[in-house]
């Protein structure tokens, strides 16, 4: 990098070139943006899952902690990515069973 404000490198001081095929690129641009507006309020809206309905075949212990800051944890791990948390949020559920309360 040249810190010299008289520098110039023989292109009229642009540096910005323009995409191969700008109308492409913005198409895609436009259908990327109007795919995420349409299926925003989908996500935000998204009904619960009819749970009393789900019987899955397979079940196992997962390590997965729900801290009391909201947090979510597996296997040691900070979940960042909140589409899984809501995921998540979405199929849980809590069974008293003689006493004990378990959550699935």
């Amino acid at each position: 990098m040249n810190n010299d404000n008289n520098y110039t490198d023989g292109n009229n001081g642009n540096n910005l070139e323009a995409p191969v095929n700008k109308t492409s690129s913005l198409n895609n641009m436009n259908a990327l943006s109007q795919y995420l507006k349409s299926t925003a309020a989908t996500r935000e809206g998204r009904a619960i899952p009819p749970l009393d309905k789900w019987h899955p075949e397979n079940i196992a212990d997962m390590d997965l902690v729900i801290k009391a800051n909201g947090e979510w944890w597996h296997e040691g791990g900070k979940m960042t990515r909140q589409s899984l948390v809501n995921l998540f949020a979405t199929i849980l559920w809590k069974e008293e069973n003689d006493g004990v309360t378990e959550y699935f």
